[in-house]
């Protein structure tokens, strides 16, 4: 388990395949409705807090988790707010894709250009010479996507909040269509 602190009142927790193996979670377990998840996520919030060394104000928390192909992120808001507490458990399609030449983001934008494949929200940041898209909420057609990727390009598991820390926005919200609109004529 890696844990960590976004800023004072934020948490990013990955949990790898280990970790998931270890506390014996999937998917029909992550529910707030089953009382040993809810005891597994405290224990895991308790850890995390500690190691962060976070000491929330408030006591709302908004969890929002998203697994991926080699685990899973849980992002912890801790919130000002006097209200209840609440959880919440969301199940992203997100992908994070690495490129090492912005030439191969360029032929990846044409070509959905030409395509009938729907992409979801998507992002393209630089961070240390390397480039990275990331996909948000994929369609119906995540399967298309992910073999068009997979023909070229390989998934990375650099995390959003790292993109907004120590990354450099190329462009934002419909990333790739903004890039064929100005590399290609």
């Amino acid at each position: 388990m890696l844990i960590e602190k976004i800023d004072e009142s934020k948490l990013l927790i990955s949990l790898g395949r280990y970790d998931i193996e270890k506390l014996e979670l999937n998917e029909e377990k992550m529910t707030l409705s089953n009382p040993e998840f809810k005891e597994t996520l405290k224990a895991i919030l308790s850890v995390a807090m500690l190691e962060a060394d976070i000491r929330p104000s408030g006591k709302r928390v908004r969890i929002e988790a998203m697994p991926y192909d080699k685990g899973c992120f849980i992002i912890v808001s801790f919130l000002n707010s006097r209200r209840s507490k609440k959880y919440t458990v969301r199940k992203k399609k997100n992908f994070i894709y690495r490129f090492d030449d912005f030439e191969d983001i360029i032929t990846l934008a044409q070509s959905f250009s030409k395509s009938d494949i729907k992409i979801g929200a998507n992002s393209v940041f630089e961070c240390d010479g390397v480039y990275y898209l990331f996909v948000e909420d994929c369609t119906e057609e995540t399967e298309k996507i992910i073999e068009l990727f997979s023909e070229k390009y390989y998934p990375d598991n650099i995390t959003n909040a790292r993109f907004s820390e120590y990354g450099n926005v190329i462009a934002k919200n419909n990333a790739l269509l903004k890039i064929n609109n100005a590399f290609i004529k």
